[in-house]
């Protein structure tokens, strides 16, 4: 059907960016960074536990 379909939001972020949609990608790129910040924030937060320290 000639729609680009993808699986990542890395893959999706280039697709954007080759197409010239820099916008989309970019909001693609804020989601991103929001998603490995908390994710990297919950594993600080619970990631200790069970550690002696």
């Amino acid at each position: 059907d000639g729609i680009s379909k993808t699986r990542t939001l890395t893959t999706a972020i280039q697709l954007e960016a080759r197409q010239g949609q820099y916008e989309t990608a970019m909001v693609l790129g804020v989601v991103l960074v929001a998603l490995v910040l908390t994710v990297n924030a919950i594993v600080v937060r619970f990631g200790d536990r069970g550690v002696a320290g």
